[in-house]
């Protein structure tokens, strides 16, 4: 499951840090509305996969020296697609 869950963490990234000359940012945004809704249905098991990958990247992100911005996101996607509520 964390295959899946690592390409699903790259089809956001791809999306939402894609130019404009690449993707349409309405495209995107429609995209990544749809991808959110479907994650609502999924699994107690399935959103902790994706929970913990996400931490597991951002991390990874970090480490590497990537862009700090694309581990933030990557970071924050769990409570962005509302799979855990947001703090605060």
């Amino acid at each position: 499951m964390e295959n899946l869950c690592k390409s699903l963490i790259a089809a956001f990234v791809f999306l939402e840090f894609s130019g404009n000359d690449v993707v349409d940012p309405d495209s995107a945004v429609a995209v990544m509305e749809a991808m959110t809704a479907e994650l609502q249905s999924s699994s107690a098991e399935e959103k902790e996969a994706l929970i913990r990958t996400c931490a597991q990247q951002a991390a990874a992100f970090r480490s590497a020296s990537h862009d700090a911005r694309i581990a933030q996101f990557i970071a924050d996607l769990p409570q962005t697609t509302g799979l855990i509520g947001y703090d605060g």
